[in-house]
């Protein structure tokens, strides 16, 4: 699907609303898991579309929350991925 560039548009339209929604319910205290794949989903998919800047932004929310990713490094490392990947890019 990350190759299928609707795809992946769709998806990196949907973070905004996600992230609101998130803050919204943890404001009312609910409990979440302390792994968000969809924060990493997310990330990834801001980071394919050139949206660089906002996917460093789910990052330090998913910081903010003490979430993390599943990976060794977590958002931590994934932000410096990301910063790698728009100097590449040129952005």
């Amino acid at each position: 699907m990350r190759k299928q560039a609707d795809y992946c548009q769709f998806g990196a339209d949907l973070a905004q609303g996600y992230i609101d929604s998130y803050d919204q319910l943890n404001k009312a205290g609910d409990k979440a898991d302390t792994k968000s794949l969809v924060h990493m989903h997310l990330a990834t998919l801001l980071t394919d579309t050139a949206k660089f800047s906002q996917a460093i932004e789910v990052c330090q929310q998913a910081l903010s929350h003490k979430l993390t990713d599943g990976t060794v490094t977590g958002f931590e490392g994934r932000i410096n991925r990301i910063e790698k990947a728009q100097a590449k890019a040129g952005a």
